[in-house]
């Protein structure tokens, strides 16, 4: 046995969290061994190889050690971050739509230095303001059509989300990423509408619709 390798599950920590701890024993040669070993912290407590932060900020060092040998890494707990982002599904979100009966189950990261931060679903608060719908947890139910305010905390921290519940669904009827569209070869009053391509006439993604019509 030459030491033992402590890898925490991240750099930064929100105050609070409960965050698991790898520790790999390492003979020698460099190479992972089987062997026993007692482990703590120099703050918060570990449960096992879950450490517990305490509920304020500061280095927390984490050491292995077996007979002499040991390992060591520190975490750094933060109370309050620098950001919160908030994700629907893989979409990041900084207003929400839904149609009546709807539903989003949000998911909230905070970030520290430009780092993401270990933090558990307990270490945000969730609140809505508003009569179009109901939050429990981080999961917003849409109600009636209307508007309101999601407010996601972490410490300090306050990120609010614009909530808009409409009376029909979205649906996209043409997106103008392909050569060919819904409308083509359709004219009304001497418009065509088409799409283009080129980069002065599109902001997002591939494709934009062109009207061309005559006065």
């Amino acid at each position: 046995l030459s030491h033992f390798h402590v890898e925490p599950a991240g750099y930064y920590v929100m105050a609070g969290a409960e965050m698991p701890v790898e520790v790999a024993a390492v003979d020698t040669n460099f190479i992972p061994m089987e062997q026993r070993y007692d482990i703590w912290a120099s703050d918060g407590e570990m449960d096992g190889n879950t450490l517990i932060a305490p509920e304020y900020g500061g280095e927390v060092t984490i050491t292995a050690e077996r007979r002499g040998k040991e390992g060591s890494a520190t975490v750094y707990v933060v109370e309050t971050p620098d950001a919160i982002e908030v994700r629907f599904g893989e979409t990041d979100v900084t207003s929400l739509t839904l149609t009546p009966g709807g539903e989003a189950e949000l998911i909230a990261s905070a970030i520290y230095n430009h780092l993401p931060v270990f933090a558990g679903p307990d270490q945000f608060r969730w609140d809505f303001e508003g009569s179009c719908g109901t939050l429990k947890g981080s999961t917003f139910y849409a109600g009636n059509p209307g508007s309101g305010t999601l407010t996601v905390s972490a410490g300090e921290k306050t990120v609010e989300i614009p909530v808009t519940v409409t009376k029909l669904p979205l649906k996209t009827v043409e997106d103008f990423e392909h050569e060919e569209t819904i409308f083509e070869g359709s004219h009304a009053d001497h418009a065509v509408l088409s799409s283009v391509f080129g980069g002065e006439q599109v902001r997002l993604g591939r494709g934009a619709g062109k009207l061309e019509y005559e006065l």
